[in-house]
Formats: C-alpha cells, structure tokens, sequence
C-alpha cells in the first residue's frame, strides 16, 4: 500500500493506493508532502478551522471478525489443551492530533469476505484468511506470504469425548455436530 498525506492551513488530503502486485516486497511507503496521482488512488480530502500539527498513522486490526481457516486438515484430540500461533492481516488507521481523533481506516491488503453462521440467515459477514496453524512460535507467525499480518496466540481446548476438527479451507476450527 502506498499512502499519501498532504497538509494545507484548511485541508489535509490522505490518499492511498494498494500495491498492484501483493508480493510487492515494499508494504507500506508513506510519503508525507504530496498527493498520489494516478489509477486506484482513493483520496479523502478533510476540512478544519485549522489543520492539526500531529497526524497519527498506526497499525490496527479488522473493522469485522476475521476468520482464520487452516491451510490443510487440522485436528486437537480429546482433552488436549494446544497454543496455536497464527496471524490476521494489518490494517492502518489515520489519527489526528494530540487526542488522536480517529480519521480513516483501510486494509493494507484487503482479504476476502466469508459468512459465519448456522444458516444463511443466521450469523455474521466476515473476512476470510488462512494459516498454517503451527504449534511452535519460535517457527514465525508469519504464513509465508507478503502482506503484513499481526501475530495471534490461540490457546485451543477441545473439553469434549470427541475430536475437534477442521476440514481445512471449508470450515472454521469446530467440534463436530457442534
């Protein structure tokens, strides 16, 4: 994502532009004189009495409940207790001033939408992304690809007789018939 700010007496102008290649190994510039210019630019123009001298842009997480599914069959056995690190993709959020008055939120790198629910009726619009779902934190949280992700710790428990499973890109973690 390139992201742009521009601050005039009245106005600030914070424009930004997804990287047209993912693996684009620059993930974020941030040049603070100018404006972007050219195709997929999303600009937002801002008016003040005066503009403020503190502009704030930091990482933040999804605006939705992300779900995370993994890459290939996952399964925690009956009683058994697991950390599990993966990782959701960064958003940034643009703030302004010592009070840090939120002005905008995008995704570096928006992931797809998914619905999680009991029915189509039922549940809730989500975004979608997966993971290697490793056990070991020392290996990275990272899965590997160039958008930059946020690091989770998972602690799983399947308290039930039965296996908890995941059938890989279909289905979320989830205990069978549950």
């Amino acid at each position: 994502m390139r992201l742009g700010l521009a601050r005039q007496r009245q106005e600030l102008s914070v424009d930004y532009r997804e990287n047209a290649d993912p693996r684009d190994a620059r993930f974020f510039e941030c040049p603070t004189t100018a404006t972007l210019d050219g195709s997929g630019v999303v600009r937002n123009r801002y008016a003040f009495a005066e503009t403020p001298e503190i502009v704030w842009v930091r990482p933040a997480l999804a605006d939705r409940a992300v779900v995370v599914y993994p890459e290939e069959p996952f399964h925690v056995t009956a009683g058994e207790s697991i950390t599990l690190f993966c990782s959701t993709p960064l958003w940034i959020r643009v703030e302004i001033g010592a009070s840090r008055h939120a002005l905008m939120e995008t995704a570096i790198e928006r992931p797809p939408d998914t619905w999680i629910g009991p029915s189509t009726r039922e549940g809730e619009l989500c975004y979608a992304t997966q993971t290697a779902a490793r056990l070991d934190g020392a290996s990275g949280y990272g899965d590997g690809g160039a958008v930059p992700l946020i690091p989770l710790v998972l602690v799983l428990l399947n308290s039930t007789r039965g296996l908890a499973e995941s059938s890989g890109r279909g289905r979320p973690l989830s205990h069978p018939g549950g």
